[in-house]
């Protein structure tokens, strides 16, 4: 059985699930903020601020460049 310290503190797990989640909605959308905040119900501007948070604004850029292009 694990011990507390071996564990990841809360934070760092809560963390790691939000990214997930909004780095799945952002890919589901290939990369449109305005549907992935939708899909999530969410206003755009606050999704906005999570991907700055969470450092995913590149990944929905490149998504978006990348879905043009094809």
């Amino acid at each position: 059985m694990s011990t507390v310290s071996e564990l990841l503190p809360y934070q760092v797990m809560k963390d790691q699930a939000a990214r997930d989640i909004l780095r799945a909605a952002i890919e589901a959308e290939s990369g449109n903020v305005t549907r992935a905040a939708r899909r999530l119900g969410l206003q755009r501007t606050h999704l906005q601020r999570l991907l700055m948070r969470y450092k995913l604004r590149r990944v929905a850029r490149e998504l978006r460049r990348s879905a043009r292009l094809t």
